[in-house]
């Protein structure tokens, strides 16, 4: 019952390495599309954008830590000049604080407009 027009070479269902070749071009070509469309950032170099990731979150925690270690010196020596104990030290670490988180985010507009 089996036809033997083709004398056993079914060849049906295989895929030949041009045509493997076309299909891996146009499957990739798709695929950029298919990133632009939903608007996924291009590929970089992950080396390189990691160093810069980790560069700008250690100058931006060094900055926040530096802003309070200076505010809470500041009020520790207003305190001990005038002699009001706590006062001047929580305010100068409150104030170090928000001068921190200031410039961390000043940092990260800075770093943004740059993109």
């Amino acid at each position: 019952m089996s036809s033997s027009s083709n004398n056993g070479d079914d060849k049906r269902g295989v895929i030949s390495n041009a045509d493997n070749r076309e299909l891996r071009e146009r499957l990739d070509k798709l695929g950029g599309k298919l990133g632009q469309v939903r608007g996924e950032p291009p590929k970089t170099d992950a080396p390189e954008a990691r160093g810069r990731a980790m560069s700008t979150a250690f100058k931006m925690s060094a900055e926040m830590i530096a802003g309070v270690v200076v505010g809470g010196l500041l009020g520790y020596a207003i305190d001990a000049g005038l002699g009001s104990k706590p006062l001047a030290l929580i305010i100068g670490l409150l104030f170090g604080a928000g001068v921190g988180i200031y410039n961390a985010i000043r940092s990260a507009k800075a770093m943004q407009s740059k993109l």
